[in-house]
C-alpha cells in the first residue's frame, strides 16, 4: 500500500497532517504544531537511539539510515 493509499483510508480524516505551508484546520508544521505532533515524532525517533550523540553525523551509521528512511 502507498502512502497516500494509506492516508486515504477511512477514518483518518480527522488526523492533522504535516505540510510546509500550513493553512486551515488540520495542518500543522513541526516548529507550529500545538498538539503535540513534533514531540510524538521526536519522541519516535529519539526512542530508536541507545544513548545521546551531539549531531546527526555523530550517529552510528545503521541509525543514519534508519533515522533516513522513517523521514
Amino acid at each position: 500500500m502507498s502512502v497516500a493509499e494509506l492516508v486515504r483510508q477511512p477514518g483518518r480524516d480527522h488526523l492533522p497532517y504535516l505540510t510546509p505551508y500550513p493553512h486551515g484546520r488540520g495542518q500543522t508544521w513541526f516548529n507550529r504544531s500545538g498538539n503535540g505532533i513534533s514531540a510524538w515524532i521526536n519522541r519516535m525517533m529519539y526512542s530508536a537511539l541507545d544513548k545521546g550523540h551531539p549531531t546527526f553525523t555523530h550517529f552510528p551509521t545503521d541509525k543514519q539510515h534508519l533515522w533516513f528512511r522513517q523521514f
